[in-house]
């Protein structure tokens, strides 16, 4: 089971013991986003990976509450935002 994100459901939709039971193994942690921001960064700005793929919505910083809005809530198809700084 993997899950991308952040996991903010009050409850899971399992209890510890029937994952012990199916002999499931999950882990749960954070991710190191500030350690691999700076090294993904460089790459997304050196053209080494193609992102556009995954991006499907673009913002001016101007139109940051709008922006958070639609991302946290998952408006108009979300999936992920950039903030374009022309």
């Amino acid at each position: 089971m993997s899950v991308i994100g952040c996991h903010s459901s009050p409850t899971f939709a399992f209890a510890p013991s029937e994952a012990y039971d199916k002999n499931l193994i999950y882990r749960t942690g954070r991710c190191p986003a500030r350690y691999y921001m700076g090294l993904l960064s460089e790459r997304v700005v050196q053209q080494k990976w193609n992102i556009d793929a995954m991006v499907t919505h673009r913002f001016q910083p101007s139109d940051c509450k709008r922006a958070y809005d639609i991302f946290a809530n998952q408006k108009q198809g979300c999936i992920k935002s950039v903030f374009e700084f022309t």
